[in-house]
């Protein structure tokens, strides 16, 4: 899912992301490979090209930490299909009041 992402760049809405995507720009490999993009002038383009070529190195070092970093993490599940291999899913059950207050797991 990470290579269909385009809204951890900065300027790119997810609004805009989903124009991107009705527009046939579904990969980074789409969106490099666009001369030009509607609503992207010259200039924002080839930083965005730059970051999504080295995003696409990241990746390929399963660099997990790089994304982390750059992702917002309400957006990290879009990591999972790259990093399966080495997650960990930890589910904790709580009564759901603080602990200071009767709470416990």
């Amino acid at each position: 899912m990470i290579r269909n992402s385009f809204s951890f760049l900065n300027g790119i809405t997810e609004k805009f992301e989903r124009s991107l995507w009705r527009s046939g720009i579904v990969r980074w490999e789409d969106f490099c490979h666009r001369e030009k993009i509607y609503g992207i002038n010259p200039e924002k383009k080839r930083l965005y090209d730059a970051q999504l070529a080295k995003m696409s190195v990241e990746l390929q070092n399963k660099n997990s930490e790089f994304f982390s970093s750059i992702i917002r993490k309400q957006e990290h599940w879009k990591l999972f299909d790259e990093f399966k291999d080495g997650a960990i899913c930890l589910d904790i059950e709580t009564n759901g009041l603080p602990f200071d207050h009767g709470g416990y797991i």
